[in-house]
């Protein structure tokens, strides 16, 4: 985790589509404080999750528990592993697909090892774990362009040993297309003092020494720019640029992928920038981050992450889509095929499609993927049958 802050003072015109949405703006509303404080106190609950540690199986179990509690399947939770001291430790990934660009992703991420130094991490990294969870229980259901993966690594305090491998072992061995990564590291900021900045990390190294690759620098700074501005459209916080250095994105730099992050930036009453005493040792506790920036800090991660995937804009994927573990219907809006996921305990089923009179228009059996080029534009359901019973869930046809 970095000490200092330095300005960079440059400025880039965004081609990440930076205006404000109001969908996107009505689904950033859904984040609920509460539910950042339950995740971070579970988390804190474990102790020191030092990597390889008890505590730190405890808590990747926990986050698991949750990931399925908001509904994603055990085929989409998958697991990176590789030895620390002797042990086998895991990175834990889970992917939503995209509807145009499945094999494409937008990464989210922030580690969820705390340092060993007796320090249970409230705010490195329990934060930005908070915040990620918050981010993938609410797009859980919304329809993305491209597709999502929210990771969590371990062995980040002991010189980014989980992304190293997970950037070695996957990305590289599949050649991964990553349009970008986001890191949220250490966004719970101080009680004492006051929270109304955010840094929006740029990587910059043409002048450094600790980036390998320097012909991302650019399209990490147009990234950069689009997300300052999207912390100004979805949240209460302000965006300051800033390098970005000394985390889990810079083995995904080091790869020449475009990298960008959040990172807290608290200040005294005169605006200037102070430092954080309290990480890294036994005081990195809950008495000494600010929940309610954190609430903020999730709001414009989750307002920047529908702009980078490419969310859908219809509100029909916020309200009218019925929250269900059983099974999503996708792309929504739909043109020639409608695909099914389904939970992986399904595996016999009819799938009926009927329009907005009631009339039954197709039955199949056995078919996730269904030819709807035959049907006129408009809105339909989609009713699955199963041994679990009936589900019915909206979707259109364009």
């Amino acid at each position: 985790m970095k000490k200092t802050l330095l300005l960079l003072a440059v400025t880039a015109i965004s081609l990440f589509n930076a205006q404000a949405n109001a969908t996107y703006l009505s689904r950033v509303n859904l984040v609920q404080q509460t539910n950042i404080e339950n995740y971070n106190a579970a988390l804190v609950g474990f102790g020191v999750r030092s990597t390889g540690s008890t505590a730190s199986t405890n808590a990747l179990n926990y986050i698991v528990q949750k990931y399925k509690d908001f509904g994603y399947t055990d085929s989409q939770i998958t697991y990176d592993n590789f030895t620390y001291s002797s042990n086998t430790v895991q990175n834990i990934i889970i992917t939503k697909t995209g509807t145009v660009y499945p094999d494409q992703y937008v990464i989210i991420c922030g580690h969820y090892d705390s340092h060993p130094n007796n320090s249970v991490g409230a705010n490195d990294n329990g934060s930005g774990v908070a915040a990620i969870m918050e981010v993938a229980r609410i797009l859980k259901n919304v329809p993305t362009e491209y597709s999502i993966k929210f990771i969590h690594f371990t062995g980040e305090e002991q010189n980014l040993l989980g992304s190293k491998n997970y950037v070695s072992n996957v990305v590289k061995t599949t050649s991964m297309k990553i349009k970008l990564v986001l890191n949220l590291d250490q966004i719970g900021g101080r009680s004492d003092r006051t929270n109304n900045t955010i840094v929006c990390e740029a990587d910059n190294y043409n002048n450094t020494t600790q980036g390998i690759q320097s012909t991302n620098d650019a399209a990490s700074l147009t990234a950069t720019n689009s997300l300052k501005d999207y912390v100004g459209y979805y949240s209460t916080l302000t965006g300051v640029l800033n390098y970005a250095y000394g985390s889990d994105y810079m083995p995904f730099e080091n790869n020449g992928e475009i990298i960008t992050g959040l990172y807290e930036r608290p200040t005294n009453s005169s605006g200037t920038v102070v430092t954080n005493p309290y990480y890294h040792n036994n005081t990195d506790t809950i008495a000494h981050l600010s929940y309610p920036y954190i609430f903020q800090v999730t709001k414009a991660a989750l307002g920047a992450m529908q702009h980078f995937a490419v969310a859908s804009t219809s509100t029909l994927a916020v309200s009218d889509i019925e929250k269900t573990k059983d099974f999503e219907l996708y792309p929504n809006p739909a043109k020639e095929i409608l695909n099914l996921h389904l939970d992986d305990s399904i595996k016999d089923f009819s799938f009926e499609i009927s329009d907005s009179n009631g009339r039954v228009i197709s039955i199949t059996k056995n078919q996730k993927q269904i030819n709807t080029s035959q049907l006129k534009p408009g809105v339909y359901f989609g009713t699955l049958s199963s041994e679990k019973g009936k589900t019915s869930k909206k979707f259109i046809i364009k």
